[in-house]
């Protein structure tokens, strides 16, 4: 689907890990992304784990384009 091989990950950091230092890299700024509830369904799967909280504001820029062309 995706075309992303286990050799091109490989030598990646566990999952949780990343999820860490994205939102360490985030800090408290505004999160951007297509149908950004699917992504965000992912980050906070993980908050628990993490004992952290993805509280930044979202935009949407499925629902942005939805506003601009109906």
């Amino acid at each position: 689907m995706h075309g992303i091989t286990e050799a091109m990950v490989e030598d990646a950091p566990p999952v949780l890990q990343a999820i860490g230092k994205f939102h360490r890299f985030c800090g408290d700024a505004v999160l951007i992304a297509h149908n950004a509830p699917f992504d965000m369904a992912f980050l906070r799967r993980a908050e628990s784990a993490l004992g952290l909280r993805f509280g930044n504001t979202v935009l949407d820029t499925v629902l942005l384009s939805a506003m601009l062309y109906g």
